[in-house]
């Protein structure tokens, strides 16, 4: 069943989890009838599960199907020290001394990593048939749990798409889909969307409609369908919290949820992205670099994106830019291991950016 260079256990990671999950429904499109690849799929949170429970679905015998697949999502976070912070949601000093307590309990216990560090003796061992797949959003190097496993496993890295990548993600999908776009269009629509692959290809399939079947995508398609609304949307966010409007952002929010049908981890990857947009264009005005350097930087060509995000980069320090990264970062990463929902997730998420003690409390 195991496809060329894919092994019993797979690791991947990274924040580009549109091209992750990707990856996971091409393993289990290798399992055959869709049906019966529905029964031998497992899903589990680290956070609900077992070393024990993963083993055993890992060993099981696949059911009227050519294997099994079975992935886990959050597991490398749980031992990444680095990621003890708000991923945990339990407060500052409270998520510390846990984080401390684990520390402790890793140097002290023979197994540091509370029964998981099994799964490298195990892996060998498990049928060829099934594929163990370890998912997260983020991930090291020096993470010591990967470093534990790497050495039998296969490990991917899905880092978001930028530049020539990007660009180039963007026609291949629009000719998997049957179309034709311009270069200057891919270009157009990545400036417009940034490495968000979930709203590109959501973009994608409209512009498609829009195109029809018998001419190729042009920029002024990108900016009649797409425009700058979206991203208009989330510099009116960013202006909220800056003025710490609590209220009115999470009005906007469910605007954008209702209006455009963005869903929650695409609304955190998109403030994400217009964060990490704030960081660069501090730093790159900061240091009076060149307009050349400072569409580099920020990763857009558009005049309106690069003096907006210049604007508002100079309500914020850096220390406060990377603590806003950061919150996003660890929200998403709760919200993707089973911790919290999406509205839980995204409620707090807004409130710590506008620095509310609580939801609902200026």
């Amino acid at each position: 069943m195991l496809g060329l260079g894919i092994t019993v256990l797979e690791i991947y990671y990274g924040e580009d989890d549109y091209s992750r999950k990707r990856a996971i429904d091409a393993l289990r499109e290798q399992l055959g009838d869709p049906e019966m690849a529905s029964l031998n799929t497992v899903t589990l949170s680290a956070a609900d599960t077992t070393p024990a429970e993963v083993i055993a679905q890992a060993g099981a015998v696949p059911f009227l199907a050519s294997g099994r697949l079975i992935v886990v999502e959050g597991l490398l976070a749980v031992f990444a020290r680095s990621q003890g912070g708000r991923a945990n949601r339990g407060g500052g000093r409270a998520s510390r001394s846990r984080q401390a307590a684990l520390d402790d309990s890793q140097q002290q216990s023979p197994d540091p990593f509370r029964g998981w560090g099994q799964l490298k003796e195990v892996a060998p061992s498990l049928p060829e048939s099934n594929i163990l797949v370890l998912s997260d959003v983020n991930a090291t190097d020096s993470n010591p749990f990967l470093k534990h496993l790497a050495p039998v496993a296969n490990v991917r890295v899905f880092a978001p798409l930028r530049g020539n990548d990007l660009t180039n993600w963007i026609g291949r999908s629009v000719q998997e889909r049957g179309g034709q776009m311009d270069g200057a269009a891919q270009r157009a629509l990545g400036d417009a969307h940034g490495s968000n692959l979930w709203a590109l290809s959501n973009e994608i399939d409209k512009l498609m409609l829009y195109a029809g079947p018998d001419r190729s995508i042009t920029v002024e398609d990108v900016t009649t369908m797409t425009g700058a609304t979206r991203e208009e949307n989330i510099f009116a966010m960013v202006d909220d919290v800056i003025e710490r409007r609590y209220p009115r952002a999470r009005e906007r929010i469910e605007r954008l949820r209702s209006d455009t049908g963005a869903a929650v981890p695409q609304i955190m990857a998109m403030l994400g992205t217009q964060v990490r947009r704030l960081l660069a264009a501090k730093d790159a005005t900061d240091r009076h670099v060149s307009k050349a350097e400072l569409q580099d930087a920020i990763g857009s060509r558009s005049d309106f994106a690069i003096r907006k995000t210049v604007n508002q980069s100079r309500s914020f320090t850096m220390p406060r830019l990377r603590e806003m990264h950061r919150a996003i970062l660890d929200y998403d990463i709760a919200l993707k291991t089973g911790q919290l929902n999406e509205d839980t997730a995204m409620e707090l998420l807004i409130a710590d950016l506008c620095g509310v003690g609580a939801p609902g409390r200026r």
